[in-house]
């Protein structure tokens, strides 16, 4: 994890909040990517825990102060079904995150299913990869 978040600070060199579930792998990986971002503020969230309810983390998400790119640091299925939720507004994911793998999707203000735009999908090892060359 730590050469994937390597790789992700040279695709993504700001980013403003890490959000993570409160469990210990979640929090770990985020402490991972907080080493990268040392001026990046890092916090825990039960919105984030297994099981998560998408209602709930978009209204947490529109509750927060505007900081550029936010990080979901969280567990799957659930982050799979967050992001093509987002996508499509559609329940059923079509995508499914590897440990470390990320994404990036964009969302206007008014955060909301089926509102926002995928930027790009990536593998952990892609990101490992893109980290070792930066």
């Amino acid at each position: 994890m730590v050469a994937a978040a390597k790789g992700l600070k040279v695709i993504v060199p700001n980013i403003g909040l890490i959000a993570s579930s409160p469990l210990l792998r979640a929090v770990q990986t985020a402490e991972i990517l907080y080493q990268e971002y040392h001026d990046v503020q890092l916090i825990k969230t039960d919105v984030l825990r297994p099981g998560l309810k998408f209602l709930d983390l978009i209204n947490w998400l529109q509750h927060q102060p505007a900081t550029g790119v936010t990080a979901l640091v969280g567990h799957e299925p659930d982050l799979s079904y967050l992001t093509c939720r987002l996508l499509t507004g559609d329940e059923q994911p079509f995508l499914h995150f590897k440990k470390g793998g990320t994404c990036l999707v964009e969302s206007p203000e008014n955060i909301q299913a089926g509102n926002a735009h995928l930027l790009w999908f990536i593998t952990p090892g892609e990101l490992r990869k893109i980290g070792a060359a930066g």
